[in-house]
């Protein structure tokens, strides 16, 4: 049994920019809140078709990422039938193999996941998604004076995760308010894109 999913990252945070975290580094004020956007642009879980559906991962770090500990929640795009969301959790639940077995190992507590419509808007310069009403991701790229865009090239904290080039950005208006998790408000803010896969069968 086999999955695929590419697409657009989008993530803010409390570190400044640009966040410590990706340079595994300790976060800025001894603690990281952190949200993602995946927006897979392509996917297949075992048939199941789960193309340009977003899902979002908040996640609060009372420390260091890599040190884990952290109280997580999904959000996955309410247009996204039984079969899509039944397909989508496990993965990234860490339970299907990849990247997502390593990366969900960080959360030791996961909140119930939740549907909300989810929106991913590109603006000329600021990309916002918009996570029903318990919060939104802003990130807008900062630039040179080419007007060129600012570039983390294979960050180490994200490089395992297929991310070779991440785009700097300003996270001035992101606001998490879920009541059954930590609210805050975004400094730093990334842009990538992303492949990911389940490990081949040795079977």
């Amino acid at each position: 049994m086999a999955w695929t999913l590419s697409g657009v990252w989008t993530e803010s945070c409390t570190c400044t920019i640009t966040c410590p975290c990706n340079l595994n580094e300790d976060p800025t004020n001894g603690d990281c809140d952190v949200a993602f956007c995946f927006h897979v642009k392509a996917g297949n879980v075992d048939g199941v078709d789960v193309s340009d559906i977003p899902v979002v991962w908040t996640v609060n770090l009372p420390g260091a990422f890599t040190a884990g500990n952290a109280t997580a929640r999904l959000y996955i795009h309410d247009g996204a039938s039984e079969e899509q969301r039944a397909a989508l959790e496990p993965i990234f639940h860490g339970e299907r193999g990849g990247v997502w077995a390593t990366l969900a190992g960080i959360v030791s507590k996961w909140l119930d996941t939740q549907y909300t419509p989810i929106t991913v808007e590109d603006g000329e310069k600021v990309r916002t998604v918009t996570v029903g009403d318990y919060g939104q991701i802003v990130a807008e790229p900062v630039v040179d004076h080419r007007g060129e865009k600012a570039l983390l090239m294979e960050p180490p904290l994200l490089t395992p995760l297929s991310v070779k080039e991440f785009e700097i950005s300003r996270g001035a208006g992101t606001e998490w308010r879920d009541p059954d998790m930590k609210g805050w408000s975004g400094i730093h803010a990334g842009r990538s894109t992303f492949t990911w896969e389940s490990e081949p069968s040795n079977a």
